[in-house]
């Protein structure tokens, strides 16, 4: 089956340039248009869908399940074959959550600098705590939420605890992604950011880029090479960020890739 070309009417807002599912699948949206690799990067696909029009931001929890949120439906959707169709959540109360992580059977949502949790698939939602400033991103990594936001913050959220403890980063600037590797952080954020933790104890470190573009988003591949993505919007309507995208797998020099 053939899948028809991609137009400006068809647009997907996703939340981040790409999402890593496992060592081979994974989802980006370039201009707008939800693409779909099962080769680990090497080749993408266009996602055919039955609507026209999912609204920012979108979020793939694992190969076949997500969320987005739709502006014209006025709630919550859910997909339940990688994107390739939408169904309105009747029940999902909360249409502005920005992030949203699973973890042993759970799904916990961010909604203004508040974690909520579900436990029936995101049908209904209990808050779990406030945080303390304005977070910018949410990322699971190993059993704890990591948060970071406006002036350096950072914040881990142990799930299995219940606790909550502070790592702020050495910059005064905004931080916008978060992403973890085995014993490794990495944060990126305003004006080529980028700093490299530990996971136990996280104690950071600036990498100068030599780079002033905003660095928007960080995720790993399963050989360890990190990517990065940033630079100016190309259209604030589509939320894709242009211009910039680097890779390491040591996480001190950093190489420029193209974007899919």
């Amino acid at each position: 089956m053939s899948v028809p070309p991609s137009s400006e009417d068809d647009l997907v807002l996703a939340g981040h340039p790409f999402a890593l599912v496992d060592e081979r699948v994974g989802f980006c949206a370039p201009r707008g248009c939800l693409k779909m690799t099962t080769d680990g990067g090497s080749s993408w696909q266009d996602l055919q869908r039955n609507r026209k029009r999912v609204a920012y931001p979108i979020f793939i929890l694992d190969q076949g399940w997500g969320f987005a949120r739709d502006d014209d439906l006025g709630g919550m959707c859910r997909t339940q074959d990688g994107g390739r169709s939408w169904d309105k959540m009747q029940e999902f109360g909360y249409a502005d959550i920005s992030h949203l992580a699973r973890f042993n059977g759970r799904v916990y949502g961010l909604m203004r600098s508040n974690l909520f949790q579900s436990t029936d698939g995101g049908q209904s939602w209990t808050k779990l705590r406030g945080l303390p400033y304005q977070v910018e991103a949410m990322a699971l990594i190993g059993e704890s939420l990591w948060f970071v936001g406006c002036e350096g913050s950072c914040a881990a959220y142990d799930l299995r605890k219940g606790t909550l403890q502070h790592f702020p980063l050495p910059t005064q600037r905004g931080v916008y992604s978060i992403a973890g590797k085995e014993q490794t952080l990495i944060a990126v954020g305003g004006h080529g950011s980028i700093f490299v933790s530990s996971v136990n104890p996280p104690v950071w470190k600036k990498v100068n880029t030599g780079r002033t573009d905003t660095l928007r988003d960080v995720a790993f591949a399963a050989d360890g090479t990190a990517f990065v993505v940033g630079g100016d919007y190309e259209d604030l309507f589509t939320g894709w960020a242009n211009r910039v995208a680097l890779k390491s797998r040591e996480y001190v020099e950093w190489e420029d890739v193209d974007l899919p």
